[in-house]
């Protein structure tokens, strides 16, 4: 097994093997692992397709091929931020309908332009605003060491307040990672149970947008 995608690159440009087997290889392993859900889209079409054009362009433009530091290794692209051209970026948000666009972001760009054969999209949680991946839409990705693993978060008495009262509020417990992690940040709001307030024209006032409804 090759150790990580440089290694894979360069195997690939030297012949050892395909950019279409390094493909078929991980959309095999994306298949046998598909109960994580680690993957919220995947493209096995578009991405043998991306893999073939690699290794067209090696027979037929060596040189080219040769430029790019990540030629024909398969790779995900994450459900967040800018789009990836041909998938559904929806940030793990119902807000939005998983239809794919015909635009890449800059990031997207880079990634193809240095190789890379995108194949899907990974779970993400709603706009990034958790550590654990568990959006409403779904998927929720689980522990990969247990995946029946379930996390229950004890009630903690509220600790001393650690900003002046006026600056407080309540806030519920934030629920357990239901993949079976509790992520640190969450681990602070649940022990604490505070979120920093202050008014707007205050030097350090702290805009929290778009939290998930749930949080608050």
């Amino acid at each position: 097994m090759l150790h990580d995608a440089t290694a894979l690159a360069d195997a690939i440009r030297r012949g050892v093997l395909s950019a279409a087997d390094a493909m078929q290889a991980s959309l095999d392993a994306a298949a046998r692992h598909d109960p994580l859900g680690a993957i919220v889209h995947l493209d096995s079409g578009m991405g043998m397709a991306a893999a073939r054009a690699m290794d067209d362009q090696r027979e037929a433009d060596p040189a080219r091929f040769a430029s790019r530091v990540f030629g024909g290794v398969p790779t995900l692209g994450k459900d967040l931020g800018g789009p990836f051209a041909g998938f559904p970026v929806t940030a793990g948000s119902s807000l939005f309908e998983r239809e794919a666009g015909d635009e890449d972001s800059d990031l997207a760009g880079r990634f193809r332009d240095t190789g890379f054969c995108l194949f899907g999209l990974t779970t993400s949680p709603e706009f990034g605003l958790s550590l654990a991946s568990e959006p409403a839409i779904g998927p929720i990705c689980r522990n990969p060491l247990d995946p029946s693993l379930r996390q229950v978060v004890p009630r903690v008495e509220q600790r001393p307040p650690l900003v002046p009262a006026w600056y407080q509020s309540p806030m519920p417990p934030m629920p357990a990672a239901r993949s079976g992690c509790l992520p640190p940040v969450a681990a602070w709001w649940v022990s604490s149970r505070v979120v920093v307030r202050c008014p707007l024209d205050h030097p350090s006032a702290i805009i929290l947008a778009g939290s998930p409804a749930s949080w608050l």
